[in-house]
């Protein structure tokens, strides 16, 4: 994903579905705490993933920085594979 005008096009829309996915699952009372938590994490770990493209995005297009880049990649990596 490039950071260009559609970036928030396609970032917007996706904030605003686990915004309203946490609340949900806040409010619910039918959803047991065990289960709660396992959504809670669920939904943390998919704003870290936003997070880690758009960063990894601005490393690449930036000047060579093999460190920060491969960091994040091996942590977008083991964040999938969980």
């Amino acid at each position: 994903m490039v950071l260009d005008g559609n970036t928030p096009a396609l970032l917007i829309p996706l904030c605003f579905l686990l915004i309203g996915l946490t609340i949900t699952v806040a409010l619910d009372p039918y959803i047991s705490r065990k289960q709660r938590i396992i959504m809670f994490t669920i939904i943390g770990l998919s704003l870290t993933l936003i997070a880690q493209n758009i960063i990894e995005d601005a490393l690449a297009s930036g000047e060579l920085n093999w460190f920060w880049r491969t960091t994040a990649s091996v942590y977008g990596y083991s964040v999938r594979c969980f």
